[in-house]
């Protein structure tokens, strides 16, 4: 049995397409992302002086922005979080 063939230059280019697409959607008519609060992300502290990595927002994959549709969805979580 063969494994199939991915074309991944073409897959990455469809991705970053598909991000700038998005990014150009939610900085028209989006909301700031409230997990965030509009930063796009954190730094993972990993030193004593917090010190490390950049982490991009789960939610608004580094925008800063997400649409209403996110928003609800965040909401949702947030109180299904709560409730639990």
């Amino acid at each position: 049995m063969t494994e199939p063939r991915v074309d991944y230059p073409r897959v990455h280019y469809e991705y970053r397409q598909h991000y700038e697409r998005r990014k150009r959607y939610v900085e028209a008519n989006g909301l700031p992302c409230q997990d965030c609060g509009g930063r796009g992300g954190e730094v993972e502290p990993v030193t004593d002086w917090g010190q490390g990595p950049w982490m991009d927002c789960g939610w608004c994959q580094g925008t800063g922005m997400v649409t209403r549709w996110e928003r609800g969805m965040w909401l949702r979580e947030k109180r299904r979080a709560r409730h639990d």
